[in-house]
Formats: C-alpha cells, structure tokens, sequence
C-alpha cells in the first residue's frame, strides 16, 4: 500500500465520522425544536380557545348590560308616567274644588278648608323629600 491512499483514506474515515457525529447533532437539534413547535403550536390553540371563551363572555355580559340598562331604563318610564299621572288627578281634583268654590277662596267655611288643606297635602306628598 501507498502512503498517499492510505492518507486519503484515513481522512476519508474522519470525514466519515465527523459528519456521522454533526449528523447525530443536527437530529437531536431537529427533535428538540420539533418538541419546542409543537409546544408552541398546542399553547396557540389554547389561548385561541381562551380568547374566544373571553369573547364570547364579553358579548353576552355586553347583552346582560343591555337588557338590564333597557329594563331599568323601562322601569324609570313607567315609573315617571305614573307619577305624572298622580300628580295630575291630585292637581284636577284641586282645580275642581276651587271651580265649585262659590265665593273667594280666603273665606272658606271649616269643611271647605279641610279639604282644601287635605288636596293641598296631597299635592305637595308628590314632591322629593329634601336631603
């Protein structure tokens, strides 16, 4: 045998194992950064999950809210038309009694200005009391 094919070969077998070496490397890389996508890919869908969870938590507390706002905002309406209403049949029944007053109203006899008084007392239980 020659020295110089015995030098290509030797360096033919340390190239041979060197790259089976960086090969072996390499597919340990490639398995840990396939673990790591994975990973990856498993927490996207789970704060995908999340977030739609969330979404959707939102909308339907946005409904609530609606429909609580619009109850309340019923509620007030109904309310504020009653009170109109109370108001009003006190004011007529105060508007009534002073058209069926024969004379001036500062000479009231006692039964007249009992009930004068009393629808007076009527009208002014509808204001707010003061705080």
């Amino acid at each position: 045998m020659d020295w110089l094919g015995l030098a290509f070969f030797s360096v033919f077998i340390l190239m041979f194992f060197f790259l089976a070496i960086f090969s072996f490397r390499l597919m340990i890389k490639v398995k840990s950064l396939d673990r790591e996508v994975q990973k990856g890919i498993l927490e996207y869908f789970i704060l995908a999950d999340k977030y739609k969870e969330s979404l959707n938590n939102s909308e339907k507390e946005k409904v609530e809210k609606t429909e609580g706002f619009l109850k309340f905002v019923s509620d007030s309406r109904d309310a504020a038309f009653t009170y109109i209403e109370e108001v009003q049949e006190s004011i007529k029944e105060l508007k009534g009694f002073t058209n069926n007053l024969d004379g001036d109203v500062f000479y009231l006899n006692e039964e007249d200005l009992f009930k004068f008084k009393s629808l007076s007392a009527k009208i002014i239980s509808h204001l707010p009391e003061d705080k």
